[in-house]
Parts: structure tokens; C-alpha cells; sequence
């Protein structure tokens, strides 16, 4: 009768979640479920994870496929792409808030 086992581990190597799924299933089959998710749920991981989430399968397609100028042009727009997704998402959540006090 088949058994589950469940693993769960802090990887800090950098590596990309769409490598991390392959590697495992390579290990250890189809049949395997990875869960993704920050080290804790205090509100500076969780913003940590969702920052490297939108930056690292980019920047490392760019570190390996682009010459150096191009990669540091490339990585200061998305840089600049998520500091504005990121100064919309906080400026919709002040506004939110207000206006659910100004009720």
C-alpha cells in the first residue's frame, strides 16, 4: 500500500520555483505536489517572496543569455517595473484603508 511523505526544507540557492518543481518531480516522481511558499508568514518574508517571485526567472534568463551591458540595462527596467507595481499595490491599500475609516 502506497504511503505519503511529506518534505519540507528552506532552500536559500537562488533557484528558480519552476527548476525547484522539476528537480523534484525528476527525484521523485509525477505524482509529486511542491508547495512554494516564505519561510513565515511576518509581513517582511512574505513581501521578500513575492519581490523574488517577480524578479528571479527573469533575472536569470537575462544573467546567463544576455552580454553584461544589455543584462544591466534590462535588469535596471524590471527593477523599476516592480518598484511601480509595487508603489500601486501600497497606494491602493492606503486608499482602502482610508476610505473604510472615512465611513
Amino acid at each position: 500500500m502506497p504511503i505519503k511523505v511529506e518534505l519540507d526544507y528552506i532552500d536559500d540557492s537562488g533557484t528558480p520555483e519552476s527548476e525547484i518543481r522539476a528537480n523534484l518531480a525528476k527525484l521523485f516522481g509525477d505524482t509529486t505536489k511542491v508547495s512554494i511558499s516564505p519561510t513565515s508568514m511576518n509581513p517582511e518574508a512574505c513581501i521578500s517572496f513575492g519581490i523574488s517571485k517577480l524578479i528571479t526567472d527573469f533575472q536569470l534568463q537575462e544573467w546567463f543569455d544576455e552580454p553584461e551591458r544589455v543584462y544591466q540595462r534590462r535588469i535596471l527596467t524590471k527593477r523599476k517595473q516592480i518598484l511601480e507595481l509595487l508603489t500601486s499595490i501600497l497606494d491602493t491599500i492606503i486608499i482602502d484603508n482610508e476610505s473604510k475609516w472615512e465611513e
